[in-house]
């Protein structure tokens, strides 16, 4: 089964930067956030965000019908 891509560049972009402020957030920079349990779940979001743009592919896209690839594969 070939998992058909649902993310355009722009998202691709704006997931990639917006995962990486939470992974350093989350997981590298204990001062912003004083809860360790906020901050543990701020990067493992982070992390999911960033495979999700990775891969191209979002679930919720699916679901709900969006799209912002303009490519057909």
């Amino acid at each position: 089964m070939k998992i058909q891509r649902n993310i355009g560049w722009l998202d691709f972009a704006i997931r990639i930067c917006v995962s990486l402020i939470m992974i350093y957030v989350g997981f590298i920079n204990e001062t912003l956030i004083d809860d360790e349990t906020a901050r543990m779940m701020l990067g493992i979001f982070g992390c999911l965000s960033l495979l999700i743009a990775i891969i191209g592919f979002c679930p919720v896209y699916t679901l709900t019908g969006f799209n912002t690839c303009k490519r057909k594969h």
